[in-house]
Parts: C-alpha cells; sequence; structure tokens
C-alpha cells in the first residue's frame, strides 16, 4: 500500500496509508525495532580518513587494463576474423536461400512477352529548316523594336490624316495633301511597317550594313517635327521625301 503522507504530531512514529481498492485512509504506527532498522537509511556514508559529506572512498573506479599490447592486438585482429566470417556466412545463406527457390518451367520461360498495353507516343522528326537563333541577335532585334515601336507611334497619326484625304477626294471634296504626294508618303509607311512585321525572322540574316540602313531610317524618321499635325501636315510629309528613307 502507498504512504499518503506522514502525520503533522508523530512524523517518526506513525504514518497515514490510504488503501488503492477501498480508498480508506488508515494510520500505521510503526515499531521500535522498524525505525531502529531503517534509521540509517538515505544517511550518507563517512569514514574516518575523510571529511564528513565529503567522502570519495566509496566512488567507482575506473577498471585497469592488465593486457599487454601484444594482447590487444591479438584480439583485435581475432574479433576482425570474427566480423568476416560472419559477413562469408550470411552471403551464404542468403544464396542458399535464393537457391532453394524452384526456378519456373522452361515452357513459361520460352513465352513471348505480352504486349504493352499503353500506345507508344512516337515524337514528331527534326524540321529540315530548323536553325538555332544566336544570343546577340536576338538581343539585337529586341533593341530594335524599341525604336521602331517609337517611330511607330509617330507614323499613325500620319497615316490617320492620309486615309481622311483619300476619302475626301473619293468624295470629290478639297484635300489638304496632293495625291502623288500621298503616294510617296503611303509607300514609306509601308515599307516601314513591312521591315517592323518582318524584323524578327529576317533579322537574322541581315548584314552588319542593313543593320545601319535600317537604324539611319529609324534615326531620320526621329528628326522630323510632327507637333501641330493638323496645320503643318503637308511641310511633315515634304520634310519627310526630302529625307529620302529607304529601308532594307
Amino acid at each position: 500500500m502507498p504512504v499518503y503522507r506522514q502525520a503533522k504530531y508523530a512524523p517518526t512514529r506513525s504514518t497515514l496509508a490510504k488503501d488503492e481498492y477501498t480508498g480508506l485512509l488508515f494510520r500505521i504506527t510503526l515499531s521500535k525495532e522498524t525505525r531502529k532498522k531503517f534509521s540509517k537509511v538515505g544517511r550518507p556514508k563517512r569514514c574516518e580518513k575523510c571529511r564528513p559529506y565529503k567522502c570519495t572512498c566509496h566512488k567507482y573506479k575506473w577498471p585497469v587494463n592488465r593486457r599487454l599490447p601484444s594482447e590487444t592486438l591479438e584480439l583485435q585482429h581475432q574479433s576482425q576474423e570474427d566480423v568476416d566470417r560472419l559477413g562469408q556466412l550470411a552471403s551464404l545463406v542468403s544464396l542458399r536461400d535464393h537457391l532453394d527457390q524452384p526456378s519456373p518451367p522452361l515452357i513459361n520461360r520460352l513465352e513471348t512477352p505480352p504486349l504493352p498495353t499503353t500506345s507508344v507516343h512516337i515524337p514528331p522528326s527534326i524540321p529540315s529548316d530548323l536553325h538555332f537563333r544566336q544570343t546577340k541577335l536576338l538581343k539585337r532585334i529586341t533593341e530594335y523594336y524599341k525604336m521602331m515601336d517609337a517611330t511607330r507611334l509617330r507614323i499613325d497619326p500620319i497615316a490617320e490624316k492620309l486615309n481622311e484625304d483619300d476619302k475626301r477626294q473619293h468624295e470629290g471634296e478639297e484635300v489638304r495633301i496632293p495625291r502623288d504626294i500621298r503616294n510617296k508618303v503611303w509607300d514609306l509607311i509601308e515599307e516601314f511597317n513591312t521591315s517592323y512585321e518582318e524584323l524578327d525572322h529576317k533579322g537574322h540574316s541581315l548584314t552588319n550594313k542593313q543593320w545601319r540602313v535600317l537604324k539611319k531610317a529609324v534615326k531620320a524618321i526621329g528628326t522630323v517635327s510632327f507637333t501641330d499635325l493638323d496645320s503643318n501636315l503637308l511641310n511633315v510629309c515634304n520634310k519627310l521625301l526630302e529625307l529620302e528613307i529607304k529601308f532594307p
């Protein structure tokens, strides 16, 4: 029965216990013989050589190896041989278990394996016109696209004005730009649009001279002022034609 607590008025002579099954508490009085028997339980050991509570005589001492070095080497060698022998024995046991398994009959081994049920995906053939692009040309094409995008934003309003004059001429109204000038400006705009649309494809076959010609044409358009386009439309078209811009 486990001890529940000690009595306050007689801590060394009686104790209070509880029954685990019934839950009842009752007091146990210790006899004189019992108290005398367990009076020194838990006390530290003392000896005459050491001071009280600091005795080191009873502490555990490490064992001393009395073997000679030659004996130690011999034991290590014997231990390694035992390990190798156990490894060989384990491999032999594994081989025996493998040989004990019956092999399938010969007729089963000669049968053709079943065809795979999943469909085999055959990749397409490599195209004959496959060409790898150079990083240098890809960077140059990206750079020229940025310049031509800015130029295209300036040319689009002129194309709208030319469309308005074409409609007016078709309806018999007065136009701001003569027909011959409009046709030449239309040719310039179409050449620019063609170069812009085909730059990604033709850019890998252009020579360095053609790249310089394209850059010169784009910069030439940028030198023309497009401010107040409604009143200066004719002057803007004449300046574009005077530059004699050519695209590769």
